[in-house]
């Protein structure tokens, strides 16, 4: 979408791949390795818009939201864990 101004949206959706390089818990040197705790490879979906200001800066927002089980021993009386997040920035093209 444009505007008289210049201004144009960009809305996006999608589906992405996760991948989980480590998992550690503790403080200073007294450090836990959880990797055995979490799947290593996950599926989120995606949906976010950009707001261009102009030709060469727009800012941006993006929800994501986890689409598969982040706990490897998932069995019935275990939790389901998922991660959610939104992410803001700002995008700048250099031409």
């Amino acid at each position: 979408l444009s505007s008289k101004n210049g201004q144009s949206i960009l809305a996006e959706a999608g589906p992405s791949a996760n991948i989980l390089f480590g998992a550690k818990s503790g403080y200073g040197l007294l450090k836990l390795d959880l990797m055995d705790k979490f799947n290593h490879f996950g599926v989120s979906a995606n949906a976010g818009a950009t707001i261009y200001l102009s030709k060469n800066i727009g800012v941006f927002g993006r929800w994501t939201y986890s689409l598969t089980n982040l706990n490897r021993d998932a069995k019935l009386d275990r939790a389901y864990w998922r991660c959610y997040f939104i992410t803001f920035g700002v995008k700048i093209a250099f031409k």
